[in-house]
């Protein structure tokens, strides 16, 4: 996947899929929004419907697709308008994941935070994933206040290396919709 590829896909706002090379996991339909050489931010598409942003590590991506599916899809979201919603109106930057962190903090944003290769076992099927405010960004990890399924803030933070992130998602629909009826810690 080489950044010329990307940059146009960007400046043409052209619905791709994002392969990544980890378990399980399916490709990503988005809108590329940015990239550096260690991470790629993108517009997320569920079926006709922007769904927030994703940050993806470049490293998991094995292929960018834009072949004959993606350019009819593209002409149906052209049509229906949703070509015209794509983007995002702050600057994030993907310098790093310290970086990005930063910036989503500076925004007020509540994450998820996955790790789709983890090999923590306390975490379903192996994954990691964490979902809350940003609490404390360091040299080598990021520290969130998590809550869980029931909207319940969690007491004790969570650290995470950025090593062992794969993407962090936000603005949507999930996160939009529980961020509206969380609680105080239990």
């Amino acid at each position: 996947m080489d950044d010329v590829a990307l940059t146009k896909y960007q400046r043409r706002r052209q619905v791709v899929k994002i392969v990544r090379n980890l378990p399980g996991v399916v490709p990503l339909p988005a809108f590329v929004l940015g990239f550096t050489s260690e991470l790629l931010f993108v517009h997320f598409l569920d079926e006709f419907h922007l769904n927030g942003y994703c940050i993806v590590r470049r490293r998991d991506i094995t292929k960018i697709r834009c072949g004959k599916d993606e350019r009819f899809h593209q002409r149906m979201l052209k049509a229906e308008g949703i070509v015209d919603r794509v983007g995002f109106e702050a600057t994030i930057d993907l310098g790093s994941w310290r970086l990005a962190f930063a910036s989503l903090k500076r925004l007020q944003k509540h994450v998820s935070v996955s790790g789709e290769d983890s090999e923590d076992p306390v975490t379903e099927g192996g994954d990691m994933f964490f979902i809350g405010r940003i609490v404390r960004i360091n040299q080598k990890s990021v520290t969130l206040r998590h809550f869980d399924s029931e909207g319940w803030w969690e007491k004790r933070t969570r650290t995470v290396c950025y090593d062992d992130i794969t993407m962090v998602d936000f603005d949507d629909e999930y996160i939009t919709t529980y961020s509206k009826y969380l609680r105080k810690a239990k």
